[in-house]
C-alpha cells in the first residue's frame, strides 16, 4: 500500500493539474465564442428576409473572414493548448506513478509559469482536482496502478466522447433539416446567388464535420486500445507481464495516451458536467474491480512468496 492521495494532492503535483485547468478555461472561451459565432452567422442567414441582397453579401464576406480567422488563429491556438495540457498531465502522471518521462513528448515547461497559472485557480476549483485518481490504486504496485489509471482514463474519455458524438449527430441532423427548409423556402433567393446563400452556413458545417470526424476516429482508436489493454491486464494478473517488461508496457501506454490527448478534439464545455458524476462513479467502480482482480491474482501471490523468501 502506498499513499496515493497524499502524493497526488501534494502542492508539488497538484500544481500541474491546476495549471492544466487554467489553460483549459482560456481555451474553452475560444471554443464557445467560435461555435456561437458560427451559429450566429447561420441563424442570420436563415432568417434574413428576401430582397436584402446587400446584407446577404456582407454576411457572406464576414463568413469568409471568420473562416480564415478560425483556420489561421483559433484552431492553431486550440491545438497548442491541447499539447500543453497533455504535457502537464504527463508530468503529473509520471511524478505520481514514478514513470520515466519521454523527453520527446513532454517539452520543457517553465516551473514558474506553471506555478503562476496554478495560482490563478480559486480554492473551489482546486478542491475539485484533489484525489484525481481513485484510492484503490494505492493497493497495487505503482507500475500496475499506472496501468489501471491509464485504462480508466481511456475508458472515461471514450465514454464521454461517445456521448458527445450522439449530441453532435443530433445537432448536425437538425442543422441539415434546417438547411433543406432554407433551400425550399428561399428557392428564389438561392437561385439569385448560390454563393451568397450558402457561404454563411459553411463555418458551422465545417465545425460539425471536423468535430464529428475527429471524435469518431479517436473513439475508434480507444476501442482498439482498451482491447489491447484488456489482454495486457490478463498477462499482469497471471504474473507473465512484470518487472522491466511491465514498466516498458506502462511507458508505451503512456506514450499512446499522450498522443491521444494531443490529437483529440477538445470537448465542448458543459458536456463534462452533464456526465461527470456518472463517469466518475463508473471509474471508481472500475478501479475497485481491478483491485479485487489483482489482489486475487497469481501475480500478488508470486510477489508475496518472493518477499517471504527474501525475509527468510
Amino acid at each position: 500500500m502506498w499513499p496515493i492521495n497524499e502524493i497526488q494532492n501534494a502542492p508539488s503535483n497538484l500544481k500541474y493539474l491546476a495549471a492544466r485547468r487554467r489553460t483549459f478555461e482560456v481555451c474553452n472561451i475560444l471554443i464557445v465564442v467560435s461555435f456561437l459565432f458560427a451559429v450566429g452567422l447561420s441563424c442570420v442567414a436563415f432568417f434574413l428576409p428576401k430582397g436584402k441582397s446587400e446584407a446577404a453579401e456582407i454576411l457572406a464576406i464576414v463568413s469568409l473572414i471568420y473562416t480564415v480567422i478560425e483556420a489561421g488563429f483559433i484552431h492553431p491556438k486550440i491545438v497548442k493548448t491541447s499539447r500543453l495540457n497533455a504535457a502537464l498531465q504527463e508530468k503529473f502522471d509520471c511524478s505520481l506513478f514514478d514513470i520515466d518521462q519521454n523527453p520527446h513528448f513532454a517539452p520543457d515547461l517553465s516551473e514558474a509559469g506553471i506555478e503562476a497559472a496554478a495560482l490563478g485557480l480559486n480554492d473551489k476549483k482546486l478542491a475539485n482536482l484533489t484525489n484525481w485518481y481513485e484510492n484503490d490504486l494505492g493497493a497495487m504496485t505503482r507500475p500496475v496502478a499506472a496501468f489501471v489509471a491509464q485504462y480508466t482514463s481511456t475508458a472515461y474519455d471514450h465514454a464521454l466522447r461517445r456521448f458527445y458524438l450522439k449530441i453532435l449527430w443530433f445537432l448536425f441532423t437538425v442543422m441539415m433539416l434546417c438547411g433543406i427548409v432554407f433551400l425550399v423556402g428561399q428557392n428564389e433567393k438561392f437561385r439569385d446567388s448560390i454563393v451568397v446563400s450558402v457561404v454563411p452556413f459553411v463555418p458551422l458545417l465545417i465545425w460539425f464535420i471536423t468535430t464529428i470526424r475527429s471524435n469518431s476516429e479517436l473513439a475508434f482508436d480507444q476501442d482498439q486500445t482498451m482491447q489491447l489493454m484488456d489482454d495486457a491486464w490478463l498477462q499482469i494478473c497471471k504474473g507473465v507481464l512484470k518487472e522491466a517488461a511491465l514498466k516498458e508496457a506502462v511507458r508505451n501506454s503512456q506514450d499512446a495516451l499522450y498522443m491521444r490527448r494531443v490529437c483529440g478534439t477538445l470537448i465542448f464545455p458543459g458536456i463534462y458536467n452533464l456526465k461527470r458524476s456518472a463517469l466518475e462513479g463508473r471509474a471508481a467502480r472500475t478501479a475497485g474491480t481491478f483491485r479485487r482482480e489483482y489482489e486475487g491474482s497469481s501475480a500478488v501471490t508470486e510477489d508475496g512468496q518472493s518477499m517471504a523468501a527474501l525475509q527468510g
